[in-house]
């Protein structure tokens, strides 16, 4: 069983149905840094916006929450 299967199952045994093996890729591409969105979709080997509507959901659910950039001045 891999990482993503164990955290799948868990967070659905927790009452979070929302929670899917994308949200686990992108947990874990975040274990140890905080990234850009285009880092984090350039590590998940996906497009910016894809990853955009991934982590939407994950900050909708609560899971993840958004910090302005120090050196982004948008």
């Amino acid at each position: 069983m891999t990482f993503v299967d164990e955290l799948d199952r868990a967070m659905a045994a927790a009452g979070h149905p929302r929670f899917t093996r994308l949200s686990g890729f992108v947990l874990r591409a975040l274990e140890h840094d905080a990234l850009s969105l285009r880092e984090l979709a350039d590590r998940l080997e996906m497009t910016s916006p894809g990853a955009l509507k991934i982590v939407d959901a994950m900050v909708e659910a609560g899971y993840l929450e958004r910090r302005p950039s120090p050196g982004d001045r948008r």
